[in-house]
């Protein structure tokens, strides 16, 4: 009998590692704009967005997410690539029209689109953020880059934005 109570307490144990302290990865971070994004967190009482999709692919295969958002407005995706090169992946030349639907998700690329987002150089981890801004604002009312001497990204307060964020490993 104690030998059963010794590998349930044991088995708990290791569940309870595996389920909570497991969770949060570490990343070595490639320079101020790939962290900035990476630890960015909405503002406490910002309404919720959610991401789903893509976290692995290898050099040319396709990539695509599903986007949830708690309020209607315009949603932006903001890659930081291994290289610390930041560029802004939606709103783009196929996918111009970026509203997003309160509670209604969107697709990218839509279902029915002509084309796809792949995965290209450089190969390593990439750092996604997905905003949703609601009001008039954009993208650089929530990000600021190349101030100075700085590209580091920073928060500015604006009328509501909620946020999500993933990071996708694209392999060679």
């Amino acid at each position: 009998m104690k030998n059963v109570l010794v590998m349930l307490t044991g088995l708990i144990i290791t569940l309870a590692l595996f389920t909570t302290g497991c969770k949060n990865t570490e990343y070595v971070h490639v320079g101020p704009n790939w962290q900035a994004l990476h630890d960015m967190e909405p503002e406490k009482n910002a309404f919720s967005v959610s991401v789903t999709g893509s976290q692995k692919a290898s050099l040319g295969k396709p990539l695509s997410y599903t986007v949830h958002s708690g309020e209607t407005g315009k949603l932006w995706v903001v890659q930081v690539d291994p290289d610390d090169k930041v560029s802004v992946i939606v709103p783009n030349a196929e996918m111009q029209d970026h509203q997003i639907l309160k509670n209604v998700p969107l697709h990218i690329p839509p279902k029915d689109a002509h084309w796809e987002m792949a995965a290209m150089e450089p190969v390593g981890k990439s750092v996604l953020g997905f905003f949703v801004t609601t009001g008039d604002e954009d993208i650089s009312d929530i990000l600021s880059q190349g101030q100075g001497t700085s590209k580091a990204i920073r928060v500015r307060a604006v009328s509501g934005w909620g946020m999500d964020k993933m990071v996708v490993d694209i392999k060679p």
